[in-house]
């Protein structure tokens, strides 16, 4: 019997994790961090109203594509949205998607262990469409321009864009730092976003 760190309800979700389970972390890109604070700080609530929607919307997604680490089994996978970071005042748009370490074989029940560099791989990959869907679909919904990085040295006129996304589960802002544990306290984290692979998606600096 699996053993649960905690249990909540997530709107009119009842959510329960294993307490042992990963926690992969999908920070969005800070550009629309950026983008939902302006929002917010201009009384533009329809628009950052609009962009939360986007952001939330994609925990589905995220599910489903880290499911495909082991297609053929059943895996234990819980996506929650968050907007903010403890300790910040301001929001950091991000996705703790909690993968039970073991799947289970549904023509014997036998559990059989995840490994840990394959879902370090799938997440990589699930980054990339979680942020290009955030991409296009905050373009389509509310008409956000994007331009190159100047420093960008793939820089071309066919290159509309290049957005700034966080490495890690590392917040700076202001001189300080926090980490966002989620709501069931600190597992393990594997950080999605792999910058090591080429996508048009550039680290932040710092």
């Amino acid at each position: 019997m699996a053993q649960y760190s905690s249990t909540r309800c997530d709107g009119e979700r009842v959510v329960a994790v294993e307490a042992d389970s990963w926690d992969v972390y999908f920070p969005a890109p800070l550009s629309l961090s950026l983008v939902a604070n302006t929002f917010a700080h201009n009384g533009m609530q329809r628009e950052l109203g609009t962009l939360l929607d986007l952001h939330d919307g994609q925990v589905d997604a995220i599910a489903a594509d880290l499911r495909l680490v082991a297609p053929d089994r059943r895996l234990d996978v819980t996506a929650i949205a968050h907007h903010s970071v403890p300790g910040r005042p301001t929001m950091h748009l991000h996705v703790h998607v909690y993968v039970s370490r073991t799947s289970v074989d549904p023509s014997t029940d036998e559990r059989l262990p995840i490994a840990r560099a394959e879902l370090a791989a799938a997440a990589t990959r699930a980054w990339q469409r979680y942020s290009a869907r955030l991409r296009a679909e905050a373009t389509e919904a509310l008409g956000i321009g994007w331009d190159p990085l100047p420093e960008d040295p793939a820089e071309s006129a066919a290159d509309e864009v290049r957005v700034v996304g966080l490495p890690r589960a590392l917040h700076v802002t202001g001189g300080g730092a926090g980490v966002c544990y989620g709501y069931f306290g600190p597992h393990e984290q594997i950080m999605a976003a792999d910058h090591g692979v080429t996508t048009g998606v550039q680290p932040a600096s710092g």
